[in-house]
């Protein structure tokens, strides 16, 4: 189980070793901060990505396309939710209050009972509360998207990043057994590390 593990682990990579090879690597503004663009985005949502955008190398694709709409689109969703619900969960509420200080009717002047609009105000908070649920999380998705789309760009993209992977025959209590050895290199902040050989 642990052998397959590493594998599906050594396949993410690889894939997204790939998927960045169309980037060209030029060293990032040294003024850029991975920090700053999280606190930019806690700040104002969506800010972070932006300087993010304006900071990065050469060759580096802007994703602001679908980000921001993504972003603003979500939180301002869930707020249309957040507001509509609780404005449904006002109006029944009222009219179950108003049916309980009424002693003479059974009925709510939308013809439902009391049992009825119980049901339906704990409904309309519980929308109101996923609603509330939902504007946090893009929002924390926000935060988190800006610092790792920071960090992301002070690590090298180029078609220098490799993989090599070969067979291999491995001894365990004197008997050989085949697997393969997995060696790669990448920069981080422009400098070079060697190739590193991690064997399974």
């Amino acid at each position: 189980m642990n052998r397959f593990a590493c594998i599906a682990i050594i396949t993410l990579f690889s894939m997204l070793v790939h998927s960045q090879k169309d980037s060209t690597y030029t060293s990032i503004d040294s003024s850029h901060s991975p920090k700053k663009a999280t606190m930019m985005s806690i700040a104002i949502p969506g800010l972070g990505q932006i300087y993010n955008d304006i900071k990065k190398p050469e060759g580096f694709k802007s994703r602001l396309w679908w980000k921001l709409p993504l972003i603003y689109g979500g939180i301002g969703t869930s707020i249309y939710f957040v507001i509509q619900n609780q404005k449904s969960y006002t109006v029944y509420r009222n009219e179950r209050l108003d049916l309980q200080n009424d002693i003479n009717s059974l009925y709510s002047i939308s013809g439902y009972s009391d049992s009825q609009l119980k049901s339906i105000t704990d409904q309309y908070s519980r929308w109101r509360d996923l609603s509330i649920v939902a504007v946090l999380g893009v929002y924390l998705i926000n935060i988190v998207d800006a610092n790792v789309s920071g960090n992301l760009l002070h690590f090298d993209s180029s078609n220098d990043l490799s993989i090599i992977v070969q067979p291999k025959v491995f001894y365990f209590n004197q008997s050989p057994v085949t697997g393969a050895s997995l060696s790669f290199h990448f920069k981080n902040k422009g400098v070079r590390n060697d190739y590193v050989p991690n064997n399974f």
